[in-house]
């Protein structure tokens, strides 16, 4: 009878053991607090920050030291609020996953400090996955973001790190690195492309990264959402992974000649709590790499074509250089560009620009009278020229613009998007 009854009990352990399809380890030692594949080692310190490596071959590549926490809130005067490790579990699951098989670790944090926070838990899921070496996928879910605690805090800061580029071993020079010396992709807009890749980091650099217009600065939005730090060793990226836009920044700063921190903020309007209290994190990527940030991107591309998004193949025309008439300015004329046409050619370049001055206005795209007295007919041969030059023609335009001295303004205002007080939101550069 007592057999039987073993048996029995052994036999729903074991059914609930195929019906949870994960086995998990709880605590905060060994395989709860790292992991790893074949690129990457990320390990979760005692200070519940991230120390992330590249693995090349036998050695590591420190990147980031762990040695501050890693998920803080942000309070209403900018100073932030750490969250400590209160439990640690892994888990290992099967392929029914978007992107396969794949192991990581949960965590659960919570805030000490402030008893405001006693009810506030935040939720992080970290994983590996098989067909994305290198990069770890990770979410932080919030719990108990009431009203009151939502008045109190200005946002969130997720994955802190403080990378240091004088981790690993001396470059052939034998020349030690300072902290910050690094090279820098952040996908951020700014200006004219004032910042994008490749950059040389100085003693004192700070820039916000936001995924929105914001400020004097970034006064366009948009952009790739996604940071990249890298040495001769190896490099570290940060990306957020959504395929929906999401108000979010990646600031990036040298402290005063030190080390370089990044993380992954939201502000406080943003965070938007269901019935129960719950917000649900952003899908983010922590990766390290061998090299520059083409590989990075690549991953990046790839995990967000994860859940059935998918980049259309691009013609082959779309890698091929252009000759654009802006070198002109909106002062650009016919004879401005027929007389560039052999030099272009000369140099191998297949495609011809009309670029920014074509037009009366912006919106319903009249042609200058000026320039193009016999309208469209003058633009077709211009074209006809660009062609009989053995060259293709392509045509500047923006989209979703209107100049306020248009007739289409005045016929379609409802068209227009206002600002929060009601008012049509302005593009300063062009007045439209």
């Amino acid at each position: 009878m007592r057999r039987s009854i073993f048996f029995h009990l052994l036999s729903i352990v074991f059914m609930a053991l195929l019906t949870l399809g994960c086995a998990r380890k709880s605590g905060v030692q060994g395989s709860d607090t790292v992991l790893e594949d074949s690129r990457i080692h990320l390990e979760l310190t005692e200070q519940s920050g991230l120390a992330v490596s590249y693995k090349k071959e036998q050695d590591r590549v420190p990147l980031a030291t762990g040695t501050e926490p890693a998920f803080q809130l942000v309070d209403n005067q900018g100073q932030r609020i750490p969250f400590a490790v209160r439990n640690a579990e892994s888990f290992d699951c099967g392929a029914d996953d978007l992107l396969g098989p794949d192991r990581g670790i949960r965590l659960s944090l919570t805030c000490q400090d402030k008893p405001l926070l006693a009810g506030v838990e935040l939720q992080a899921r970290l994983s590996l996955h098989e067909s994305t070496p290198g990069a770890i996928i990770c979410r932080v879910d919030i719990q108990g973001l009431t009203e009151e605690v939502l008045a109190e805090i200005g946002g969130t800061r997720f994955y802190h790190m403080a990378a240091r580029a004088d981790l690993a071993s001396a470059p052939a020079t034998g020349e030690k690195p300072a902290p910050y010396d690094f090279h820098l992709f952040q996908g951020a807009v700014y200006r004219w492309g004032k910042w994008y890749t490749k950059i040389k980091l100085t003693p004192d650099y700070a820039a916000p990264n936001w995924t929105i217009k914001h400020g004097e600065t970034q006064i366009d939005g948009g952009g790739i959402p996604l940071n990249y730090l890298w040495t001769e060793a190896a490099g570290l990226a940060l990306a957020h992974i959504d395929t929906v836009h999401r108000v979010a920044a990646l600031p990036v700063k040298v402290r005063s000649g030190r080390d370089v921190e990044i993380a992954l903020e939201q502000p406080v309007e943003f965070l938007r709590p269901d019935p129960s209290g719950l917000v649900k994190g952003l899908p983010v990527m922590i990766g390290a790499f061998d090299g520059d940030y083409f590989t990075a991107m690549r991953s990046y591309g790839k995990l967000l074509q994860r859940d059935g998004f998918r980049f259309p193949e691009p013609p082959s025309a779309s890698y091929e250089p252009i000759w654009c008439s802006w070198g002109f300015g909106r002062a650009v004329v016919r004879e401005d560009i027929l007389r560039t046409l052999p030099e272009a050619k000369r140099l191998g370049i297949p495609w011809a620009v009309m670029d920014d001055g074509f037009q009366s206005s912006i919106g319903s795209w009249p042609l200058i009278k000026e320039k193009f007295p016999r309208g469209d007919a003058d633009m077709r041969a211009l074209v006809d020229s660009i062609h009989a030059a053995g060259m293709k023609a392509k045509l500047w335009w923006v989209p979703m613009n209107m100049s306020p001295d248009d007739p289409l303004y005045a016929e379609h205002a409802d068209w227009v998007v206002l600002d929060s007080e009601g008012q049509p939101k302005r593009e300063p550069y062009w007045n439209v």
